[in-house]
């Protein structure tokens, strides 16, 4: 088995296997997670074919793990093994986090890592009409800032990735300020099924439900709305069980060292299970 670093067009079929998995990736993931590191995608082939893939972002001394597939006709051969172990030595001496699936736990914790939170992955079908706005787009204010305010729900900076991510086609960002200083900040995205909210971060409930729904009418009327709550932020949960939403999907964040401070008490919305 050979273990390469992908390029763009391999990182692109590794999220149509993503899809395939239900995972309903972003139209535009590809291009954004390929600028959060550019070489934080290893595939693997066999015979010349494409038979697994794993991503491994490296973010100064911290690194998250996604995408972690193998192509079902290949699985149970010890492929996957391969590349996870390829992958995890690369790492060495970086804090590494994931959001696994839970009935993964077990194995994960073979390999190091240690369970934090979960998160739960909410959908509804969108309703909100367009009404009075209470957040503004990402336009009005300079990147800088967006990036400083951004910095508090990260372990470390990511300008570029934020940048792309907020100004992708098919996308949607917006903030709420008080005078210069941000209180919330959003990005909604089309997915392949309906839309993807994340991530959703604000200083309190009613700016959360406030951006939440100004973001929301940027969708269509019944399309369905996906978003992914830390578990642990009990006011964001209670604004799902306002808008009757279903849980519908759940994840372990875990990680081999010490859990970081990334603010889950304003954090109401993840940014994506694949990147962190």
């Amino acid at each position: 088995m050979k273990i390469k670093t992908a390029d763009l067009n391999e990182i692109k079929t590794l999220v149509s296997w993503a899809a395939k998995e239900g995972w309903n990736p972003g139209l535009n993931d590809a291009e954004c997670y390929a600028l959060a590191d550019s070489e934080g995608f290893l595939v693997a082939y066999l015979d010349k074919k494409m038979v697994a893939s794993i991503s491994a972002i490296k973010y100064q001394r911290f690194a998250f793990i996604g995408f972690y597939i193998v192509k079902p006709e290949y699985r149970g051969k010890g492929l996957g093994w391969q590349l996870w172990q390829h992958t995890m030595n690369q790492l060495n001496g970086f804090n590494v986090a994931l959001d696994g699936v839970v009935e993964q736990q077990n194995n994960y914790k073979k390999s190091g890592f240690k369970w934090a939170h979960n998160n739960i992955r909410y959908q509804w079908l969108n309703q909100q009409q367009k009404t009075t706005q209470h957040s503004e787009s990402v336009e009005t204010t300079s990147d800088a800032a967006i990036n400083n305010y951004l910095q508090a729900y990260f372990p470390a900076r990511r300008d570029a990735f934020n940048q792309a991510w907020q100004q992708q086609t098919n996308a949607q960002a917006r903030l709420i300020r008080h005078g210069d200083s941000i209180k919330a900040y959003g990005v909604i995205r089309r997915c392949q099924d309906g839309y993807k909210i994340g991530p959703l971060f604000a200083e309190n409930k009613t700016l959360a439900s406030q951006l939440l729904n100004d973001l929301c009418t940027q969708a269509d009327i019944g399309a369905y709305i996906y978003l992914d709550v830390p578990e642990p932020n009990h006011f964001a949960q209670q604004i799902m069980s306002a808008k009757n939403a279903e849980k519908v999907f759940e994840t372990a964040r875990m990680y081999t060292a010490s859990e970081p401070d990334i603010g889950l008490a304003n954090t109401y919305g993840i940014t994506s299970f694949e990147v962190g």
